[in-house]
Formats: C-alpha cells, structure tokens, sequence
C-alpha cells in the first residue's frame, strides 16, 4: 500500500512539474517576443537564456527556431548585424528538413539584413533563394508574401522592371488562392510602389481596391495603412482637403489602437504637409504630436527634428530652430556612424565569404585554373576601370553641386538680413560636403592599398599604386576648402607644397638626394582648375620621383608660377635624364595620356622642352576676367 502511494504522489509531482516548466516556457517566450525591438537588449538575452533550456527539454525543434531568431532579430534593432548573422545561422540546424516554409522565411529575413549592410547584391540573391524555397514548399501565402519583398528588393535597387513584374506575380499568386488579406496586402503595397514612381493614376486605382479589402475584412490596420497612402497620392495630385482627410482618419485608428509608432509616422506626415502650405499653427501642433510620441529609430527623428528646425525658422523662433538643429546633427552623425560600421562589416562579411567560394572553386575547378586566373585578371581591370569612371562621375557632381550652391549664395547675398543666416547655414553644409567628400577619397585610397597589398600582381599594384595618389590630389584640395577657404577658392603653392611632400614620402627612392624648389607667387585658383591641374602637377612629379634620376645620385624638381592679368603660366622642371620621345607627338604611357586630357578639361595648352640642364614642361592656362 505504502508503495503505491508513493508512485502516486512521484506521478502527480512530475505531471505538476512538467505544467509549471510548460507554464513558464509560455511566460518567457511571451517576454522575449515583448522586449526584441525594444531597447532593453539585456531583458532579451536574459529571458531567452531562460526559455532555450525548457524549450530543447521538449524537443520541439520549431520552437528552438523561433527563438534563436527573436534573439537575432533584436541583436538587428540595435544593428549588431554580425551577432544576428550568427543567430540565423544557428537557426538553420533547427529546421525540420521539409520545412521549406520555414527555410523561405529565414532566407528571406537573411536578404533584408545584408541589406542593412548595403549588400544589394547578396540582398537579391537570398531573395530569390527564398523565392524558390516558397515555390518548393507550395504555400501560396508564403509565396505571394516573399515575391512582394523581391519586388521591394528589386524597386530599392532602381530596377524598376523587374520590380513591376513581381507585384503583379503577387497580386495573380493571392487572387489565384482567394486570400483576400493577402490580396488587400499585395495591392497597398503596389500602390505605394507605384506613388514613387510618379505613376498616380494606377496607384489610385490599387490603393482603392486595398481599402475596398480592408474594409471587407474590417481590419482597422490596414485601412490605417491604405489611408496613409492616399494621403501621399492625394497630396502628389494636388488634392490637399482629400489628402488631410484620409490622413486624420489613419491618425484617428491608431489615436484609438494606441499604435503610436504609426500614429508618430502620419502625424509628421501632416505635419510636413502644412508646412509646406505654410500653415504654422496645424504643423506645428502635429509636429509637436509625432514628438510626443517619439519613436526608438534614429532616421525617423532626425527627418522629424530637421522639419521642426525648418517650421521654427519660418516662424522666426531662430533658438528654437537652432535647438533642434543640433539635435538633427546630432542624430546624422549618430546615423553616419551606424552606416559606417554596417558598410565595415558587410566588406568584412563579404570579403571572408568570397573567400570561401574561392576555396570551393579551387577544389572542384583545378583543371581550369589557368582559366580562372585569366578571368580574375580581367575582373581586375574592370574593377580598376569602373573605379575610375566612378571618380571621374563624382568628381562632375561635386563640380556641379558647387557651383550651382556658389550662384545660390551669391543670389542670397542680395537678401535680407535674415536671410543672410540662412547663406552661413549653407556654407557650413557646403564644407560638410567637402569634408565628407575627402573622407571618401580617403577611405577609397585605402581601398586601393588594401587591394594592392593583397594583390601578387606587380602591374596590378603598380596601377592601384598610382590611383592611390591620384585620389590623395583630390583629397587634398577637398581637405585645403573645408580647412582654410573662406572665399571658395585654393591657394595653390600651399596645396602644391603639401602634394609634393606627399609624393615625396610615397615616390622618392631611397637612395636619391632629390631637392624641391617653389619660384612665383602664391595664387588662388577656383576648385576645377586647381583640381586639374594639381593631377597634372601630380603626374609629372611622380615620373620625375621614378624615372628622371635613374643614374645619379642628386637631383632637383622646381615648379615657377607666373601670373598676367588672363593667363597662368606653370613652368615644371627637373634635372633629370628627360624624355626619350617627343610629347608633341602624342606618345607615352597612361599618365601622358591622362595629362593630355586633364589639359583639354582647363583649355590650356602643354609644350615639353629639353635644356642643356633640365627637362622643362610648360603649361598655360587662361584665367577668366
């Protein structure tokens, strides 16, 4: 008898064991999904390490999935994006191995994180991996749902064909299966697609097929949504009192749902509306709104402090406007940063990944390595070339961007005395843009030595050697106007004299006794001449440095500048051995060859003369009255 009991009260204690451990399995899980896009990472890592050991007690190898991947996906809300990688990856030895639902869904969430990592390319490819997952796994859902995020994908890289293509794929996959939550999904999103598009009247039509769903679902949410969106085609279409309508009535569902992550987004909206029809009174009491319900996403703050810097100047409140000034600063180096450290990791991320595809390559290809190194040549020489074309490019827009800021500020010069503040502000962004410009020709130049010092190619980092200083010019006069300039243009025997010490460090061998030598005057010279010419400058140099005192042992390079009333004379010699063939003649290598067309970009006119002790080229430029 006495034994009987006592397997009794052994059940009973292991069957209230097991509902107790059941019980707080439910808890924790339901906290970790409460905390993940919050910013208490902590609580998260503390409740999943709570839940994994009750959840892997069950076997339930779905259950683990989930888990990891809430866990990765806070690790995303506050941008550890390699810490989020490594979750997913962990995910994967948890899906059952005919889930392709299931593997559908990670890889799809896989592509949006390498595209936090500004990985478009890998971004698109998991995409469509995903996409073929779904197609296997036969859910239509699941399918019409990861074929509106390859839309997105392909419309975020401006394919914009591509991108039409797969929102109709999805609209036909939810129409064919009769999900009419999905088919009221498809068309929304379709329909904001098509507004930044500019493509207003198809956009009109799909958002009133998505509202005519929700309203047949009587989902609040998505009529919030869908009126959201009206508002932006309403407002494209210059129909403000519909715009303003639609707009309240989303505000109105969320106020009641107390959604304030999206009662914050469409009261800046509306905000943002009124101030531009300058009605201070409605935008400023929605702006104040969005405010109060300020979100955790640095992005959407600084469009929000940026908007009521802007409502505060018009109002005249000029320390009001600069308080939240600083604040939108402040969050665009925050912002600045966090990219920083994203774009850091996906090269990182990147890079170990294609070495991995190299050794695979290598192990199943070893009978066409000749092949392959034939075609890795090539793909160097695009990469240098697209590099190239990508400077030149830069190089124009910063050009046009300058002076097209320089004709504003001398129209803003004519104004007001308020306005005037207003041309400070602008000059200070216009050094920021230099500034930012530098640090990216910096941050380039250290490509190139990254990629030089990795390449076993002697003529592939001779190339990458000379890109490198080419991009150092640039640098530097970028550095000479944001440091120095207060009238936009460069005193150019300053900036000669910190390019030559630059080359001299990088290009002098070792063994030469080489002196440098300034004659003439120290003048300014707007950017684009200084730019060219400095490249011009930086070419000769460099042949000098390499080639011009090959037997001896000392040498000189000078440069004299002369100055008349519409011309600029640039005198460059050096005691060197000189050329072997004649300039005139077009002949010479890449840097001749660039020289000649970085002339023709000043209009100025180069000779090369041989003198009894030096080689001597002359380079004349007009100057504008």
């Amino acid at each position: 008898m006495k034994r009987v009991v006592c397997i009794i009260i052994s059940v009973f204690f292991i069957c209230h064991s097991n509902l107790f451990a059941g019980n707080n399995l439910d808890v924790y899980k339901e906290k970790l999904v409460t905390y993940r896009y919050t910013k208490y990472l902590d609580s998260v890592k503390f409740y999943f390490n709570k839940v994994l050991p009750l959840a892997l007690k069950q076997n339930d190898s779905v259950s683990v999935f989930y888990l990891y991947k809430h866990l990765g996906d806070a690790y995303e809300h506050h941008h550890f994006i390699d810490s989020t990688l490594k979750m997913y990856d962990v995910c994967e030895k948890y899906i059952p191995a005919n889930n392709y639902k299931l593997k559908a869904f990670l890889v799809n969430d896989k592509a949006y994180t390498y595209h936090l990592l500004y990985d478009d390319d890998k971004s698109a490819e998991l995409r469509l991996q995903a996409l073929e997952l779904a197609k296997i796994s036969g859910d239509k859902r699941e399918i019409a749902n990861v074929t509106l995020d390859v839309a997105a994908g392909f419309a975020e890289i401006n394919l914009y064909k591509q991108a039409e293509q797969y929102y109709l794929q999805s609209i036909q996959l939810a129409q064919s299966s009769n999900d009419t939550a999905m088919l009221s999904y498809a068309y929304r999103y379709y329909g904001a697609y098509l507004i930044n598009v500019h493509q207003y009247n198809a956009a009109q039509i799909n958002l009133s097929k998505a509202l005519q769903l929700s309203g047949v679902l009587k989902d609040s949410i998505s009529l919030a949504f869908t009126w959201h969106h009206l508002a932006d085609y309403y407002w494209n279409v210059k129909k403000t009192d519909s715009c303003f309508y639609v707009a309240k009535k989303a505000e109105g569902i969320w106020e009641r749902r107390a959604e304030y992550i999206d009662l914050s987004a469409v009261c800046m909206q509306m905000g943002k509306y009124y101030l531009v029809l300058n009605n201070y009174v409605d935008a400023e009491y929605y702006l104040k709104k969005s405010e109060k319900y300020i979100l955790n996403d640095i992005y959407f703050n600084e469009t929000l402090w940026g908007n009521l810097a802007d409502l505060y100047n018009k109002k005249g409140n000029t320390k009001l406007a600069f308080d939240y000034l600083l604040r939108a600063k402040k969050l665009t180096e925050e912002i600045k940063e966090k990219e920083k450290a994203a774009k850091a990791l996906g090269l990182q991320l990147k890079f170990e990944t294609d070495q991995k595809e190299i050794e695979i390559k290598k192990e199943k290809e070893g009978r066409a390595l000749a092949d392959l190194n034939s075609k890795n040549k090539t793909a160097q020489r695009n990469i240098i070339f697209m590099v190239l074309v990508f400077i030149v490019i830069m190089l124009a827009i910063i050009v046009f961007a300058y002076f097209k800021i320089k004709d504003k500020n001398k129209l803003l010069n004519k104004s007001n005395t308020d306005l005037e503040n207003l041309a400070h502000q602008k000059q200070i962004l216009l050094k920021e843009v230099h500034h930012r410009v530098k640090n990216n020709l910096t941050t380039l130049k250290s490509l190139f030595y990254l990629q030089a010092k990795s390449s076993d190619k002697a003529e592939v980092k001779l190339a990458l050697e000379e890109c490198q200083q080419r991009i150092q010019s640039m640098a530097l006069i970028h550095q000479s106007l944001y440091e120095e300039n207060e009238n936009e243009k460069i005193e150019f025997l300053h900036f000669l004299k910190q390019l030559f010490n630059e080359l001299e460090l990088s290009s002098k061998p070792a063994d030469k006794e080489i002196e440098i030598e300034y004659k003439g005057m120290n003048i300014e010279l707007d950017m684009s001449t200084a730019l060219f010419l400095g490249l011009i400058l930086n070419e000769l140099a460099t042949n000098s440095f390499k080639y011009a005192f090959t037997q001896r042992a000392i040498g000189k390079i000078g440069v004299e500048l002369q100055k008349a009333t519409n011309k600029l004379t640039v005198i460059y010699y050096d005691s060197g051995n000189g050329l072997s063939f004649d300039y005139e003649e077009g002949k010479g290598g890449f840097g001749f060859k660039l020289m000649r067309i970085l002339t023709q970009q000043i209009n100025a006119t180069i000779t090369y003369q041989k003198l009894p002790d030096a080689s001597q080229f002359k380079i004349e430029i007009p100057l504008e009255q």
